[in-house]
């Protein structure tokens, strides 16, 4: 549980560093996790009311890009 606090810290802190908003894809790459361990970060932090996610544009594969931001 502790782990988890940590890593949803540390992807606050890095939205917060990047002006409240980074692509997931982006988000993903700074903090060198798996998908879907970030996914379900991610999906907590959506719940506690902490992230907004949205979706727009498609990207080089032709899926649609999914932006993060703070709330």
């Amino acid at each position: 549980m502790e782990h988890t606090r940590s890593t949803q810290d540390k992807i606050l802190w890095e939205l917060a560093s990047h002006n409240g908003r980074l692509t997931k894809s982006s988000l993903r790459h700074r903090m060198t996790i798996k998908q879907s361990d970030l996914d379900s970060l991610l999906d907590e932090l959506a719940e506690q009311g902490k992230i907004k996610r949205t979706e727009s544009g498609a990207d080089k594969r032709g899926r649609p890009k999914q932006t993060i931001t703070l709330i």
